[in-house]
């Protein structure tokens, strides 16, 4: 995982990328790989929810969890996929 990949999430309908910003990447994308072995993109449901708040507990970072991010947005939106892509390289 290189360091300069940068993670969105989306929602499901209509598609509207939103950057989530990760203080350690490389630990979010594992950490996401574990939780939902069938790889990015992932899409998150309302089902994840307990899955994802097990995580945000459990976030060494000293920033706030993005899966709190993720949390609010399932919540409001009921369904979201989250996504990566490369930064792009100056």
């Amino acid at each position: 995982m290189a360091k300069s990949t940068e993670f969105y999430w989306t929602l499901a309908e209509p598609p509207e990328a939103k950057k989530i910003e990760i203080s350690s990447p490389g630990l979010f994308s594992v950490h996401m790989e574990r939780a939902f072995p069938q790889g990015f993109p992932i899409t998150l449901t309302e089902a994840d929810l307990n899955t994802l708040h097990g995580m945000a507990a459990t976030w060494s970072d000293v920033s706030i969890p993005p899966y709190v991010l993720l949390i609010n947005n399932i919540k409001k939106y009921k369904k979201i996929i989250v996504y990566m892509k490369p930064r792009d390289e100056y």
